[in-house]
């Protein structure tokens, strides 16, 4: 299959992708924001919904690693769009989830000063790990912070021989330890079944925001009291802050949800891992592959543990949009491996097998470190209508499988081979109704010339 391309008519800075977004334009699009991360900007047309009626959708995949950054992709490559009727996170790494808490602030409905800000989401599609600290940050969030570093204090006590490894192996080392069930039962958030409030009181959520805010400053400023003072090392440091990082981006996509009455869906890999059969989502719209849709009960495990399970990519979400008469298909992989039991070797059961061009997000932005995802793709559909969209990753990706992927149509944000200080660029697909439902990538034409 030979990728096409097809005239966006924007140029320069002002470029869009209007056929896109344009009001009773009966097409499918997917934007790959230029963030750092994946960010995915989604189009699904003419969706039949269980009643007959049908309706245009618009879902953000994801918000790369900074909310300022995503706000001004959002308003370049999409222009006048003020509402999104879903955002999706897949997992609380910091370039899928990081953008998400704060790019609200400033996008989207504006209201008249003193207004009630809601109304510029419909709903958040969130990992069903984060209920536990969800509700201890919206019941107490300076507890939340507190109980982190007691935790970690405790862990570098019981472990010094970790003092100089860096902060990767230490994730490695914690990583082991949560699959081999040998972290403690002690937690700050274990309690009763946990519903998103639907009422606030928005200036108790603006003052408990702040509340938040200066916990996690303090949070920060004692572990880099520790590290000056030479009582942990640069690595365990690192790790430290990174978790810090994980709780506040929880806290701050969390009280976006609130502040603009969003719903919450809570999405559980633990389920889906125990009855190896996905469910949830919405019909002819986005389907989760590995997750059930469910709110769990908050674990009994170490706070620490459980936000090393949201960054871990074997739990990363993976949602599908199915194939229609109207519409083709699209997976989100995140950073799964899209396999579960020893090295992910077993597939996860996939829907069905489109007949269409399908677009596949690049599981973990061409990482070597998920070449597992890449055998498993071709397992499935293994014709040429594959087009791999890659954004995000390091300047080493892609590497590994992704660069023997065949089909080769592959399509990149950002590439190891542009200079350092050359940001990522957006790309685009439109689904051409004229031409079989086939993806089509928009001007500037930006295929993968990595291998």
């Amino acid at each position: 299959m030979q990728l096409k391309s097809i005239n966006s008519g924007g140029r320069g800075k002002s470029s869009c992708f209007p056929a896109l977004f344009r009001k009773n334009m009966i097409c499918d699009g997917l934007v790959a924001l230029g963030v750092y991360g994946d960010a995915f900007l989604y189009r699904r047309a003419d969706v039949q919904s269980d009643d007959g009626t049908y309706k245009d959708w618009l879902i953000l995949v994801d918000g790369g690693g900074s909310g300022e950054r995503l706000r001004k992709q959002l308003n370049l490559h999409a222009a006048g769009v003020q509402y999104l009727d879903i955002v999706v996170c897949t997992h609380g790494d910091s370039d899928h989830s990081g953008g998400l808490g704060t790019f609200l602030d400033r996008w989207g409905h504006r209201p008249r000063k003193g207004a009630n800000p809601r109304g510029a989401v419909g709903e958040f599609w969130l990992p069903g790990r984060w209920v536990g600290v969800v509700k201890a940050l919206l019941e107490d969030p300076r507890s939340v912070f507190e109980g982190l570093m007691v935790e970690m204090d405790d862990l570098r006590q019981r472990n010094p021989d970790w003092r100089n490894l860096d902060a990767t192996k230490i994730e490695e080392l914690i990583s082991e330890q949560v699959k081999k069930a040998e972290i403690g039962d002690k937690n700050v958030y274990d309690g009763d079944e946990f519903v998103m409030p639907e009422e606030v009181d928005l200036r108790k959520l603006a003052a408990d925001r702040r509340k938040g805010t200066i916990s996690s400053k303090n949070s920060r400023e004692k572990v880099f009291s520790l590290k000056e003072s030479g009582s942990i090392g640069e690595g365990f440091g690192e790790y430290w802050i990174s978790l810090i990082d994980t709780v506040d981006e929880i806290r701050l996509i969390a009280h976006q949800a609130l502040r603009h009455g969003s719903r919450v869906r809570w999405f559980d890999f633990e389920e889906f891992s125990i009855r190896r059969v996905a469910v949830g989502g919405i019909n002819r719209l986005l389907k989760p592959i590995n997750a059930v849709e469910s709110a769990p009960m908050p674990p009994r495990i170490a706070l620490y543990a459980m936000l090393q399970l949201t960054r871990i990519n074997e739990q990363s979400l993976v949602f599908y949009a199915p194939e229609t008469d109207r519409n083709s298909a699209v997976l989100f992989c995140g950073d799964s491996p899209l396999g579960l039991d020893v090295n992910y070797s077993v597939p996860f059961p996939m829907i069905e097998v489109p007949h269409r061009d399908i677009l596949v997000t690049a599981p973990h932005h061409g990482s070597s470190s998920n070449d597992i995802a890449y055998r498993h793709l071709l397992s499935w559909k293994r014709d040429e209508r594959m087009i791999l969209v890659r954004s995000g990753g390091e300047r080493l990706h892609p590497d590994g499988e992704f660069q023997f992927f065949l089909p080769p149509e592959r399509a990149c944000t950002n590439c190891r081979r542009a200079p350092n200080n050359f940001p990522p660029t957006a790309i685009g697909f439109i689904q051409l109704k004229s031409s079989c439902g086939s993806w089509c990538q928009l001007n500037p034409k930006r295929v993968c010339n990595c291998v």
